[in-house]
């Protein structure tokens, strides 16, 4: 009895089944890198900005340290920094 068991069970091929992968939903935004060179500072001059607070962060967030920059965000920065020159000039 044991020994039909055996045969049976080495007679079915072996299948893998693969797990679905968790799909994070594709947010459309730029990265700090791009969002910098189209605000026109660095990378590192941006991050200091939002650290200072003379920036205010874009609304959406893509996890805890990425953010996602918008067309309307990157204008937004633009007019702070703007804002800021002219304040520091008058």
């Amino acid at each position: 009895m044991v020994q039909k068991f055996v045969e049976v069970i080495l007679a079915r091929p072996y299948t893998i089944v693969k797990m679905p992968r968790k799909t994070h939903p594709k947010i459309e935004g730029y990265d700090d890198e791009t969002a910098a060179i189209l605000i026109g500072i660095s990378r590192r001059t941006l991050l200091r900005h939002l650290k200072t607070g003379v920036l205010s962060p874009p609304a959406l967030m893509m996890g805890k340290n990425r953010r996602a920059w918008r067309d309307n965000d990157i204008q937004h920065a633009r007019t702070q920094l703007r804002e800021r020159t002219r304040e520091k000039s008058h």
